[in-house]
């Protein structure tokens, strides 16, 4: 059992009581009990009593046991008290203030002649080596070093040190001299007393080696440099004593070489030279051949060191029994106490750990005091055990109960400072930053005092400070402040857990400040530090393989984060099993896989991150919810947009029942917002946002990056409700705040993105040209030309300027899109969407047949990423159908509509994309002639957008539109106006003056033409057309269209002269806009139609023949639209009196559509303007023959009522 010198609380006690024992005590009366306790020896007490008087025979004793070790003070009260009863109650009543300590401190160097300054040892190592190579080995000679009231952190050197500055040989002795100078240093110090009992062998008596191994432990605190030394004189000790085959003696010094090996980390070494302690019986323990307490704890102590914890409780366990057994409550038991507290701790077993600190805490407050060093630590440690708890409020004010103690006893001192640190831990869990920051200052300043700059524990708190000011979100300043603490790591430690530990966080603050690559870089030397120290297969360093895979996917590259984090996981796998931390990396190898487009996979992975999260921490946990969330996440990447809300709004449960109003559940009803605009239900969505809005500007301010976030979904939500406007405002809303907060971010590039896209939506595609100029320069700047997001934002641009009606520039700026996408993205869903928008714009520059080759790559390619039955693959479907359409071959577009529908049907169900294909299989039958099938399919339709959308919403309008449409081509032309009447109604209460409002009004005229109700028609196409000029702009392909529908209405009054100056409008718009188009030819062939009319058959002939040419040039001669212009250049010619030609022309128009139309209605009007050429070229017999056979056809085809008009 280790001895202690006395305390300087027991020299004070004796002192006040030295005249009341001098003046009672009779030291042979108490002889016999003092030899037999172990007070005095027999040849000491003989010595004493030689003395001529009773007093001086007193003074001898009471000084031996100033010079003696603590239990011998002990031992004579327990003497005293059956004779002297009053002197024990004297000495143990005896109150010792900090005022007497001083007091003592003072007599002693009062006593000693040469006080000084205390001295600098910086650059004195040789010195000191010397110096401590001879003392160490002088074993006649010894120093027993003792702190008092726990104190164990003065290093030796520092001793050693001052022998050589007091000019000191090797082998001389000047107590008075060292102990001043010990004194006066160890007083700058935090007023420490340091203690030499120096040439005390017979005080000491049989215990010198053990004392000896007291002072070797306290070395060990200074630094690695005295390993060695201790390594070397443990060693001879244990030669000693198995020599003199004192087991106790043995265990005690084995114990100590594999505390040195455990802090070199030799794991192998550590359990060998523990052999014979895990081996000896506990039965033993505390006996002359067993292990003693010191041994028992110090062994457990070196397990806990490299890691084997379990194997260490045992150790304790002993110790804790054999302490209570042979002290009771004593300050050694709870300082055994504190060590199994602290063993439980990391043994997972925090329950545990809090009870034996409690009755630690308890022991050392009745024995000590509240007020005393042990106690402070016993409650610092307690406060460690409770945060371990992660009850960080109790552990924070059991920190301060020890930080209240540590100041008063021990003023600014490491001890302090280290419960400082500690504290500023705390108040970083629970949120209190800005005092944390400050906490930690005060921390770091007296370390720096104490320790320097350049010490491991002043660079720990640094790097705590370091935390603290990146909670603040100051992660520029946080860098710094890591970047000083990894300058001290590396000097002082060089390659170390905590220099790995360092290098981790700075990766972590490179990150927040969106430098990726100077992330993965420091991560990587952290990841191969750990795996040099600790080995790869360590928790610690799957932590960091961790933090490495989440800064590789803020690069963008998902597939080598996902490697990253599988890495991670294959550790954690085998090193913890299932635990939090593995969770953790399965959430976000699902989080990886959504990324990549690997919904199924990352659902299933999710799912098990999930169950290991329900097992260990339960269904009403933060953490659970946040994986159901994420798994959410993945249910709508697989397109489920139903299953997910549903789990969406079970992660709500639960935070809202853990968590309340806080940010994390404001983040999730954002997404269940964002689930219900995938859905189609745009009024939910816009309510749940409005809630995650609000809850995210009480906890975060309007002006954060994240409010802003919400606000954009928001944004979005009410675009989906058709409400362009308040859309538009709520974007500007969410752009302000980017633009304060982030500046030119991406973030703010996207809102910018999106005000374009309202602009566009409410006809402004002026403003959203210029707006996403602003956004496609921005991102550029930030992200680079080839970049996916970069290539959204030029695609969106190209949508502007189509819009414009420049579809010569929006194609050309699409294919920059599809090359960034191509060559970013290779064979992709955005690539394919790219494609599909380049088929829109060759389909309206008239490149009908390099639509549908484009559309055939989109579709080739989303059938291979997504599969035939997938709703993309559907819609791109739908689109080729429409470019093959415009090839006028409407049998095929049909036919690619139906398959569409087929796979809406299975995928989707009565949806709104299912309504739009069957609306346009609907348009179809249309221009095939099946009217009626039209008409049902679109009454299908109009029923499906109803049900889905409501009556009141544009899309719905649009659907009524083509309707109308297909009414109109039935011939009844009464019901198709009050259709297009209703689509009208619709358009001006959702959409006010839009382009389809336009349109509508537009076809309205068109109905009112063909009813003969002129008037009215030029009325309305003046409305529509005002409307186009004011949204569109005048030069524009639509703006031109209704000019045209309106010059054909005010024909239709008879009014040719103002019909041919409003074709002759369209023209010039149509051959700005278009050039050469088909749209261009049929303006052309009116004009030519209107001449006629006038008489001027000549102007017609000119302007026929131009029409003609272009259609010839576009469409091909053998087209109908070709044959019809032919067919009114031969009336033109006819008019002019050259009914040869003009017989000549009929037939050429005649042979074009017997072979494209073969017999219908207007091959028949051809033959009957045959057959009025030949009567005028008076060949009667074969205008006869012609005339029957237009008839025969007319009976053919149009015998349902329809009326032959023959002109």
């Amino acid at each position: 059992m280790a001895s202690y010198p006395i305390t300087l609380e027991n020299q004070i006690r004796i002192q006040k009581n030295w005249e009341a024992i001098c003046d009672d005590l009779e030291v042979r009366v108490i002889s016999k009990r003092l030899i037999t306790t172990d007070v005095i020896t027999t040849t000491q007490c003989k010595d004493i009593l030689q003395e001529p008087t009773r007093l001086k025979q007193t003074q001898k004793l009471l000084n031996l046991l100033l010079t003696g070790d603590n239990q011998k003070f002990d031992k004579l009260v327990s003497c005293l008290q059956e004779d002297y009863a009053w002197l024990v109650t004297g000495l143990l009543n005896t109150s010792v203030t900090e005022e007497d300590k001083q007091t003592r401190i003072r007599t002693v160097l009062e006593t000693c002649s040469i006080p000084q300054h205390p001295t600098c040892f910086v650059g004195r190592d040789e010195d000191v080596r010397k110096i401590t190579d001879i003392y160490l080995k002088d074993m006649r000679r010894l120093a027993v070093i003792k702190s008092f009231g726990g104190q164990d952190d003065i290093p030796l050197s520092l001793l050693l040190a001052l022998k050589s500055s007091a000019g000191l040989s090797s082998g001389a002795t000047n107590a008075d001299r060292l102990i001043t100078k010990a004194c006066q240093e160890i007083s700058s110090h935090g007023k420490k007393i340091l203690i030499i009992l120096d040439n005390c062998e017979s005080a000491l008596e049989d215990n010198t080696q053990k004392h000896f191994y007291t002072m070797l432990q306290r070395l060990l605190h200074d630094s690695e440099e005295n390993y060695a030394r201790c390594f070397d004189i443990l060693n001879d000790s244990l030669d000693k004593a198995v020599a003199h085959h004192d087991l106790s003696m043995k265990y005690l010094v084995q114990a100590g070489i594999a505390g040195i090996k455990a802090r070199q980390g030799e794991e192998e070494a550590v359990l060998s030279t523990l052999h014979d302690i895990l081996n000896a019986s506990p039965a033993k323990d505390g006996k002359e051949d067993g292990v003693g307490i010191d041994a028992l704890n110090d062994a457990a102590v070196a397990l806990g060191g490299i890691g084997k914890n379990e194997e260490s409780l045992p150790l304790c366990r002993r110790a804790v029994a054999l302490a209570e057994d042979c002290y009771g409550e004593h300050p050694d038991t709870a300082i055994v106490l504190v060590n199994m507290g602290f063993i439980m701790q990391k043994n997972g077993d925090i329950d545990g750990a809090i009870d034996a600190l409690r009755r630690a805490l308890s022991m050392s407050e009745k024995i000590l005091g509240k007020y005393n060093e042990q106690t402070a630590d016993t409650i610092h440690e307690l406060a460690r055990a409770i945060s371990a708890k992660g009850n960080h409020a109790e552990a924070l004010s059991t920190y301060q109960t020890a930080l209240r103690i540590k100041e008063q006893v021990l003023g600014k001192s490491r001890s302090t400072a280290n419960t400082l640190h500690n504290i500023g831990h705390e108040m970083i869990e629970i949120g209190n930053v800005d005092v944390a920051v400050d906490v930690l200052r005060r921390a770091l300043a007296i370390k720096s005092n104490i320790l320097g700059e350049y010490h491991e524990q002043t660079a720990a708190t640094i790097h705590e400070l370091a935390r603290a000011i990146s909670a603040q979100g100051n992660h520029a300043e946080a860098l710094r402040t890591y970047k000083t603490a990894l300058r001290i790591k590396e000097q002082v430690l060089g390659e170390s857990h905590s220099t790995a530990t360092t290098l981790h966080n700075m990766g972590q603050e490179m990150k927040a400040l969106v430098n990726a690559d100077g992330a993965v870089d420091v991560l990587r030397r952290a990841v191969a530090m750990k795996e040099n120290i600790l080995g790869e297969y360590h928790e610690s360093t799957a932590v960091t393989i961790y933090e490495l895979a989440r800064v590789i996917s803020a690069q963008g590259n998902h597939a080598e984060a996902l490697c990253t984090y599988q890495r991670a996981l294959h550790i954690e796998e085998q090193v913890l099993g299932e635990s939090r931390s593995t969770a953790k990396t399965l959430h976000n190898i699902g989080h990886e896989m959504i990324e990549m487009g690997n919904a199924d996979g990352a659902v299933d992975v999710l799912r098990r991150a999930l169950a290991m999260k329900e097992n260990i921490l339960g269904g009403y946990h933060k953490q659970t919810a946040v994986t159901i969330h994420e798994l959410a996440r993945a249910i709508s990447a697989q397109g489920n947009h139903p299953e997910a809300v549903s789990t969406y709004q079970r992660a709500i449960r639960i935070k809202e029942q853990v968590l309340g109003e806080s940010h994390s559940t404001a983040k999730t009803l954002h997404c269940m917002g964002h689930e219900m605009i995938e859905m189609g239900n745009a009024d939910g969505a816009v309510d749940v946002l409005r809630r995650a809005v609000a809850m995210k500007e009480k906890i975060l301010g309007e002006y954060h990056k994240q409010t802003a976030v919400t606000i954009y979904e928001l944004a979005r939500a009410i675009s989906a409700q058709g409400n362009h406007a308040e859309a538009l405002r709520t974007y500007q809303r969410a752009l302000r705040i980017q633009e304060q907060v982030l500046g030119e971010s991406r973030s703010t590039a996207k809102t910018l993105h999106n005000i374009g896209h309202e602009m566009i939506e409410m006809g402004n595609a002026d403003g959203a040209v210029d707006v996403l100029r602003r956004a496609l320069a921005m991102k550029e700047k930030i992200l680079g030309e080839y970049h996916e997001q970069t290539a959204a934002t030029a695609h969106e641009l190209a949508r502007a300027v189509s819009t414009q009606g420049s579809h010569a520039e929006a194609l050309s700026i699409y294919q920059r899109a599809l090359s960034i996408r191509e060559r970013v993205l290779g064979e992709s869903l955005s690539t394919a969407s790219t494609l599909k928008l380049i088929s829109n714009e060759m389909i309206k520059t008239g490149n009908a047949d390099g639509a549908v080759d484009v559309l055939r790559r989109a579709l080739a390619m989303k059938e291979k990423i997504l599969g035939e039955y997938h709703q993309q693959t559907a819609d791109t479907k739908h689109e080729l159908a429409r470019a093959i359409s415009a090839q006028g071959n409407h049998a095929e577009a049909l036919s690619i509509y139906q398959r569409a529908l087929r796979i809406k049907e299975q995928v989707l169900g009565e949806s709104h994309s299912t309504a739009k294909t069957l609306r346009n299989i609907g348009h179809e039958m249309t221009e095939m002639g099946n009217t009626d099938g039209a008409v049902d399919v679109l009454r299908r339709a109009l029923a499906m957008k109803e049900k889905m959308l409501g009556e009141y919403h544009e899309q719905t309008a649009a659907t009524a539109h083509e309707l109308a449409r297909a009414i109109s081509a039935q011939g009844n032309h009464a019901e198709a106006l009050r259709t297009y009447q209703r689509a009208l109604r619709i358009q001006e209460q959702v959409l006010g003056e839009s382009r389809s409002t336009a349109k509508t009004l537009h076809n309205i005229g068109h109905e009112m033409i063909e009813m003969g109700n002129a008037d009215g028609a030029v009325d309305v196409l003046r409305r529509a057309l005002a409307m186009k000029e004011k949204i569109l702009g005048e030069y524009h392909e639509q703006t031109a269209a209704t000019a045209h529908e309106l010059a054909r209405a005010v024909s239709a009054q008879g009014n040719h002269a103002e019909a041919l100056i409003t074709y002759q409008r369209t023209l010039r718009i149509l051959e700005q806009v278009l050039c050469e188009s088909k749209m261009t030819s049929i303006t052309l062939h009116k004009m030519g139609h209107e001449m006629i009319e006038m008489g001027n058959a000549d102007g017609a002939v000119d302007v026929l023949r131009r029409a003609l040419a272009l259609e010839e040039k576009i469409l091909g001669e053998y087209h109908e639209q070709t044959a019809g212009t032919i067919h009114e250049l031969a009336r033109a010619i006819s008019a002019q009196g050259n009914h040869a030609e003009a017989l000549r022309t009929y037939q050429r128009a005649l042979r074009i559509k017997e072979q494209l139309l073969g017999e219908c209605f207007s091959t028949a009007n051809t033959l009957s303007c045959i057959g009025k050429e030949l009567t005028k070229l008076n060949k009667k017999v074969e205008a006869l023959i012609a005339f029957l056979r237009a008839i025969a056809m007319i009976i053919k085809t149009c015998w349902n009522n329809t009326k032959l008009r023959l002109q």
